[in-house]
């Protein structure tokens, strides 16, 4: 019996190892952040795609949320467009931002920018589903299959909730969870 359980775990944990290190799209392996400050990743979302309409916020409120919520915090915001987001909008919000000391915008491979990353911040993407299976805290600000398992923004959270919860985030609490 402790055989087989033993097989079962080795089994389980090579099938997460290997799904972990796949992605659904073609990835830029070029690094274009570089910096080693802790950040905060925030993977948009394509803003016709019909999961956005679980959103709390329009795309843009979205991004400006982020903005306004990580002002204070000691962590650099990296934002990464979805590949197959085509509009214009997105684009030119983060262009505009980009001019800010704390945030970049980069096409860096989701995989390596997730393995960095301190916190993900999403609406529901499946990257915030593949943040929780590397052990990292996820803030989600809109309806997910996984809300369980991260801290679900809600409008009475101040700058320093979403701190508390990166900094006494437990990742062996939350892969349970996952799991």
């Amino acid at each position: 019996f402790a055989h087989s359980t033993l097989r079962s775990d080795f089994i389980s944990k090579n099938i997460i190892e290997q799904l972990i290190s796949m992605t659904k799209y073609e990835q830029n392996e070029i690094a274009s952040y570089t910096r080693k400050s802790d950040f905060i990743f925030v993977p948009l979302q394509v803003p016709t795609d019909s999961v956005a309409n679980f959103s709390i916020y329009s795309p843009i409120e979205f991004i400006d949320k982020i903005i306004k919520l990580t002002n204070n915090l000691p962590y650099d915001v990296v934002f990464k467009l979805h590949p197959k987001d085509t509009t214009k909008l997105l684009k030119e919000k983060l262009h505009k931002l980009s001019k800010l000391e704390k945030i970049f915008i980069t096409d860096d491979s989701v995989i390596s920018l997730l393995d960095k990353a301190k916190a993900v911040f999403v609406v529901n993407s499946g990257v915030g589903f593949e943040a929780l299976m590397r052990g990292k805290p996820v803030v989600t600000f809109g309806y997910s299959d996984y809300s369980q398992s991260t801290l679900v923004f809600n409008q009475a959270m101040t700058s320093e909730d979403i701190y508390q919860y990166i900094e006494g985030f437990s990742s062996t609490e939350a892969s349970q969870n996952v799991r």
